[in-house]
């Protein structure tokens, strides 16, 4: 566990205070965390800060019926008139901000839980960072932020904080720790519905339930000796089977609870919007080795067991190689 604390002399609440707009940002590509984590800590500065306008930034919002509608606007053009506060949540590098307008802010901070190359400036960009590898999510490190400074934390907050916690630990089924616990009965003591809120993150539309059972046949074949799989998916396959990107990259844990299966990718099909060029997204997860080495090859990056990146066409049996090589590190450790 690490934990990267730059504030020193001036704290979160401080430079809120000290600015006149808030705006918020998350990586593209959102997870529930990132979109629970952005929204709840929107939701926390409207609460605690009544003098301080709060906006929320990110184009590509995906279709995810768990979460509530978020109620605040974009980043306006006129805000830049005055002091911009931009906190960018759950975005470990720079490339992967979802919207420029940070670059125009006053001030600019982090707040993340990836692992950090602190001699990237991909991962420096901010002028104040507070970045903590030892919990599950974003959403658990604003929830211990709220805490830490004493901020109420009502159930709005509170419902989309609770849902980033269940994206990031699979419904409290990995990445957990004691503190995690403590972030889930904190939020829990608002009032929210946990029962309801876990059972419409566990709903799954018919696409989804489709490339469930696709990737999950498919894994089904893997090679025990070997340990690991991929499983490309292209657009042939989603059109025949019914389901699309979004549907796919919303499947990769279906491997997770397979007898035997150490590691795993899910190679997702896409086209370059510019040039039309094809390109895989490729989702990496793992039950033991530590995976994050591959994506950060490629440029990506995550955590050592649940990571991503894209990669070209011509080089999943890279990835492939990549995967072996980290479950026969793996094993030897654990021979060892």
């Amino acid at each position: 566990m690490t934990i990267t604390d730059s504030f020193y002399d001036v704290s979160l609440s401080q430079l809120i205070d000290d600015h006149d707009i808030v705006h918020i940002y998350r990586h593209t590509n959102p997870d529930p965390d990132a979109i629970g984590a952005a929204a709840g800590l929107a939701e926390l500065i409207d609460t605690n800060f009544s003098r301080t306008l709060v906006r929320l930034a990110g184009d590509d919002t995906p279709d995810m019926k768990a979460l509530p509608e978020p109620r605040f606007d974009a980043p306006q053009e006129d805000d830049y008139n005055v002091r911009v506060l931009a906190i960018v949540v759950d975005t470990a590098n720079e490339t992967r901000i979802d919207g420029s307008g940070y670059t125009r802010a006053t001030t600019v901070v982090k707040l993340d839980h990836h692992p950090v190359n602190q001699l990237d400036e991909e991962y420096t960009y901010a002028d104040f960072e507070h970045v903590n590898t030892g919990v599950s999510s974003s959403a658990e490190l604003v929830t211990s932020l709220a805490t830490r400074f004493g901020w109420d934390i009502n159930c709005h907050a509170a419902e989309f904080l609770y849902i980033g916690l269940l994206g990031d630990t699979g419904a409290f089924s990995y990445n957990v720790r004691p503190s995690t616990f403590t972030a889930a009965a904190t939020l829990a003591a608002t009032g929210i519905d946990v029962v309801a809120i876990k059972q419409a993150t566990a709903t799954r539309t018919r696409g989804q339930v489709a490339a469930y059972g696709y990737i999950a046949q498919d894994m089904a074949r893997f090679d025990e000796s070997a340990g690991y799989h991929l499983t490309a998916v292209n657009d042939v396959i989603m059109e025949r089977g019914g389901f699309n990107a979004a549907d796919a990259h919303a499947a990769v844990n279906a491997a997770r609870v397979m007898d035997g299966l150490l590691a795993w990718a899910v190679a997702i099909e896409q086209t370059d919007a510019e040039d039309g060029r094809p390109y895989f997204r490729v989702s990496l997860r793992s039950n033991g080795p530590e995976i994050n080495s591959v994506a950060s090859h490629f440029g990506g990056g995550g955590h050592p067991r649940a990571a991503g990146c894209t990669v070209e066409v011509g080089e999943l049996n890279t990835v492939r190689e990549m995967l072996a090589e980290a479950v026969a590190s793996y094993r030897a450790e654990q021979e060892a």
